[in-house]
């Protein structure tokens, strides 16, 4: 029971920690723009327009400038020398325990979904779970072949049972290969099945398990 709530209590971390980090970073961005663009630009616009049509212009104006300075730090990003600064701080973050791990977790979570670097699901195929008759849609992460000799000689399939909304959440499950029915879904609209519920994304089954 510890064990589980545990791993619950780090599962809940994991989905909240980076959206409590983007609003605190966004609160900070508004803050500053609020202080050192938004107040002087009203002061700016007040002789030529009324207040109320001055403060309208100015928020815009600040939002216009978000909007720029995010694409001009994506594109700074592209850059040789602005992207060793960034793997500086990468490799200085992956040291700080908990939080590299949990930024690493979703650094691979994010090249999985986009398509960065080696992507950690290589694709989408149905499962029986949580028990027979039951099918759960699951991505393949891997294989575990040596501890899985005394199971059966191929080895395992290792697959990621995500949660629905968060496809970051899920149980790791191994599989034997025979039981793996394969699908044409692709990764992305697997993600967005989950997300959805099942609302959203469409695939075929080739509707038998592979060898």
């Amino acid at each position: 029971m510890k064990a589980h709530i545990r791993s619950t209590f780090l599962t809940g971390v994991a989905v909240v920690f980076p959206l409590v980090l983007t609003i605190l970073v966004m609160k900070w961005l508004v803050g500053w723009l609020n202080s050192w663009v938004l107040n002087p630009l009203i002061d700016v616009l007040r002789p030529f327009l009324e207040s109320k049509y001055a403060v309208v212009v100015a928020k815009f104006g600040v939002f216009i400038i978000m909007i720029l300075v995010i694409i001009v730090i994506g594109w700074a990003a592209k850059i040789i020398v602005v992207r060793q600064f960034f793997s500086l701080w990468e490799r200085a973050l992956l040291k700080i325990p908990f939080l590299g791990k949990l930024y690493e977790a979703f650094k691979q979570f994010g090249s999985a979904i986009f398509g960065g670097g080696r992507a950690i699901f290589k694709r989408v195929v149905i499962i029986e779970y949580p028990r027979k008759g039951v099918y759960s849609i699951a991505f393949v992460t891997g294989e575990t072949k040596d501890g899985a000799r005394n199971i059966t000689p191929e080895g395992l399939v290792n697959v990621l049972v995500a949660t629905t909304p968060s496809p970051a959440s899920g149980y790791v499950v191994l599989v034997k290969k025979e039981d793996i029915i394969e699908t044409d879904i692709t990764v992305e609209e697997g993600v967005k099945m989950v997300i959805s519920g099942g609302f959203v994304g469409q695939g075929k089954f080739h509707g038998d398990h592979s060898n």
